[in-house]
């Protein structure tokens, strides 16, 4: 069951994470409130059957151009990734993003976005040095690896975050946001 946010249910948390691909078509705007879109449905593919625990939070990211599908979770010790480059058929082995190794205590929220020139950015939430902050990596070889990782340390008064968003335009490579506070009780 996948919700408005991409998040998976708690049945797949023991499950695994299971992807299922609906690769958008055709997209039409019939008016500010309205759209029509065609896409087709595949099967389910477990991706996560090489990690160890659970798995939680999957959020998808789709390259249309090339027709690649990746897929970032809560899981295998950290924020784990995934990528189809057969338009969600079957899946690479999953890798952990860089930074977030430790355990899925102390990493959470992923988020996924593909740029318009195929750069992938992948981000999550990471609590260290009593401050709870997102961390961003950058993949510019369509998520084979992620050799740019930015830490979105929080200066000042605010030391706590979560849920970090991810969204790309034209002009610029990549755009986020995170909910921020002085204490975990106001964010």
């Amino acid at each position: 069951e996948v919700g408005l946010e991409g998040e998976v249910g708690s049945v797949h948390k023991t499950l695994g994470v299971l992807a299922r691909a609906a690769l958008i078509s055709n997209v039409t705007t019939l008016g500010v409130a309205s759209a029509s879109v065609n896409y087709s449905v595949g099967p389910n593919v477990n991706i996560s059957a090489s990690c160890s625990g659970e798995n939680a939070e999957v959020l998808q990211g789709v390259d249309r151009t090339l027709g690649y599908v990746y897929e970032a979770w809560m899981g295998c010790r950290g924020i784990a990734f995934a990528r189809s480059i057969d338009g969600g058929r079957t899946f690479q082995t999953p890798l952990s993003l860089p930074g977030s190794v430790g355990s899925n205590v102390n990493v959470w929220d992923p988020a996924i976005t593909v740029a318009p020139d195929g750069t992938v950015y992948a981000a999550f939430m990471i609590a260290k040095s009593s401050a709870y902050y997102p961390v961003v990596a950058a993949s510019f070889d369509h998520g084979l690896t992620f050799p740019q990782v930015a830490s979105l340390f929080p200066s000042g008064q605010y030391n706590c975050g979560d849920r970090p968003l991810l969204g790309v335009v034209p002009d610029r490579p990549c755009l986020g946001t995170w909910y921020l506070g002085p204490t975990c009780t106001l964010v």
